[in-house]
């Protein structure tokens, strides 16, 4: 599970700031 948080953290931190972008 943490290994999937850590997958998953930055790739939602990536979504989130190119939804910001737009």
């Amino acid at each position: 599970m943490l290994i999937l948080g850590q997958f998953v953290n930055p790739l939602v931190g990536v979504c989130y700031a190119i939804y910001i972008s737009i």
